[in-house]
């Protein structure tokens, strides 16, 4: 019995000291993760220390808290532009406010970027698009005229003829004082046959050549029938040097159109003098320039014979209806900024931020009582409203779109057909009454990108404008050199309501009806409807690890497309 007793305490002592050695085990275990985790925790905070990075274009501060987070400042610096921003209207300027913020690197970074709009300040821009349908009655007429013009200016138009005859359209400048005025021309773009949308004159007012669709041509040349009746051509355009002219008192020049007869010293601008606009065309224009000295008189003029223009008509003010139709939904005008509206976007991102659409916000500017005040010109009682979520809407009146932003749009001032002073704005309705029918088409914008990434691992932003299914969208690419990257001409075939109202000539096997519309099929055989988000994409571009990149994106609604633009930014 004592020999069982004392191997029950042996026993017992051994698995005593089994388990004390497996507990001090364990215990040693979890002591060298814990000490592990404090060397790496060490050594992470000694490898975390402050630092600054030169880069090209900006500068990076970055300082270290002890709970692991991280602050960053970015200071941007102040352009060097290359020789491609000098043939362009507008260089691209990126605000130098320095970009700040606090990085948890076990968090997502989640910003909303600040979305909003501001024209440049400095010169004008000049606007005609009323009537849009030129008849008789507007042969021999100054369709909108300027008075004692200094500084910089933008004039821009889209007039289709239904005269049955031709006519010249020509803007012209008479120095109506006693000293000589100066006028320079910087950049210049007239077109008055082919398509109705303007490629080619906004192509030579650019200096550049703007992209098809990819599947525009097929691979034997031809057009692909799915832009039937886009007429769209494959162009090139000319490098224009910026001319400068000396109109000495009493004379006049055209600085886009009219006719060299009649001109001092028969001047023609870009070659785009004596073009006849015949019956049933369309055409549409822009050109960029200043005037110093003189006493300066800016009209376009409609006319098939120069003592018309000689004449001086009196201008025709903003004609709302005539002879049974109504014009009030087209307008003409000056905007007394500069023709560009430009934003700077900062989106900032981590290893944790997830993919797809970034989030934005902005406020917009509207009136929710506007259909109570339908009296020609009568004024709106605005309010703001901030709106949050993953898009923003530009090139619409707030009043007529719930997603519009609106303080992008212009404010065109002229007169009424009495002469009577009268503002085409977001704040004002029309000639009839109705919330302005403005789409800013043919205003250049710019968009100015800080893509910021604060993690350990690049990340890939895309940049997307999906413009009106009627009509077309002008982009173009540049980074902060003022480099042109890429320009594409986003354009889109035509859909229908019905095959009664498919055009003749149409291959009606390629299309496909969904959601009430015909579609022309793409190659893949989807309807175009279902691609048009993904054909949207303007610009790729991948950040480095605790980088950023600054990328401008300009962009342009062309004549005859109806207006809007849906803008998103996404990440991957």
């Amino acid at each position: 019995m004592a020999n069982k007793r004392r191997l029950q305490r042996i026993f017992i002592c051994f698995i005593v000291v089994v388990f004390t050695f497996v507990i001090a085990g364990c215990v040693k275990t979890d002591n060298n993760e814990s000490i592990s985790n404090e060397s790496y925790e060490s050594n992470e905070s000694n490898a975390n220390t402050d630092y600054t990075d030169e880069k090209d274009g900006y500068t990076m501060d970055i300082k270290y808290s002890e709970d692991g987070k991280f602050d960053f400042t970015i200071t941007p610096k102040v352009q060097v532009y290359s020789d491609d921003a000098f043939y362009q209207p507008f260089k691209n300027i990126f605000d130098l406010t320095a970009i700040t913020g606090t990085v948890n690197p076990k968090r997502a970074y989640h910003n909303f970027a600040t979305i909003e709009y501001n024209k440049r300040e400095g010169g004008a821009y000049i606007y005609s698009n009323n009537p849009e349908m030129l008849a008789v009655e507007d042969v021999g007429q100054a369709i909108i005229r300027n008075y004692n013009m200094q500084g910089e200016y933008i004039f821009t138009f889209e007039h289709s003829n239904h005269t049955g005859e031709f006519f010249y359209l020509g803007y012209q400048l008479y120095n109506t004082g006693d000293t000589d005025a100066v006028v320079t021309v910087y950049n210049i773009g007239y077109q008055e046959k082919g398509e109705w949308l303007g490629q080619k004159s906004w192509s030579d007012y650019f200096n550049y050549k703007f992209i098809l669709p990819d599947d525009y041509f097929l691979s034997n040349g031809s057009v692909n029938p799915i832009y039937f009746g886009c007429d769209y051509i494959d162009y090139t355009p000319r490098v224009f040097e910026p001319v400068t002219v000396t109109v000495p008192a009493g004379e006049y020049i055209y600085i886009l159109g009219g006719t060299t007869a009649d001109a001092y010293n028969n001047t023609n601008i870009g070659k785009t003098a004596n073009l006849r606009v015949e019956n049933g065309r369309c055409a549409n224009g822009a050109v960029k320039f200043s005037v110093q000295g003189g006493t300066v008189q800016g009209s376009f003029y409609c006319y098939d014979n120069a003592s018309q223009v000689i004449a001086n008509p009196a201008e025709q003010g903003y004609i709302v209806n005539r002879n049974g139709t109504n014009y009030a939904a087209q307008y003409k005008g000056t905007d007394y900024k500069q023709g560009l509206i430009e934003s700077n976007i900062t989106f900032i991102v981590n290893d944790l931020t997830q993919k797809g659409k970034l989030p934005v916000k902005y406020v917009k500017e509207y009136d929710p009582n506007h259909t109570a005040k339908n009296t020609p010109y009568a004024p709106y009682s605005p309010i703001t409203k901030s709106v949050s979520g993953n898009t923003w809407q530009t090139s619409l009146n707030p009043n007529n779109a719930p997603d519009a932003i609106g303080t992008d749009m212009m404010v065109f001032e002229y007169i009424d057909t009495d002469g009577n002073p009268i503002i085409i704005d977001n704040v004002h309705a029309d000639g009839v009454g109705q919330p302005a029918n403005t789409g800013n088409w043919m205003v250049q914008y710019t968009d100015n990108f800080n893509l910021v990434n604060v993690g350990d691992t690049a990340r890939t932003f895309r940049i997307y404008k999906k413009g009106a299914m009627s009509g077309a969208l002008f982009t173009m690419v540049r980074n902060d050199k003022g480099e042109i990257m890429d320009a594409r001409m986003k354009a889109n075939p035509y859909y229908f309501e019905s095959l009664d109202k498919v055009f003749y000539g149409v291959d009606k096997s390629l299309l496909f009806q969904k959601n009430g519309y015909f579609w022309f099929k793409v190659a893949d055989g989807r309807p175009y409807m279902d691609v048009v988000d993904e054909r949207s994409l303007v610009c790729e571009i991948t950040v480095a690890p605790m980088s950023m990149e600054r990328i401008s994106v300009d962009y342009l609604i062309l004549g005859n497309s109806n207006g809007g633009i849906l803008h998103w930014v996404e990440v991957s």
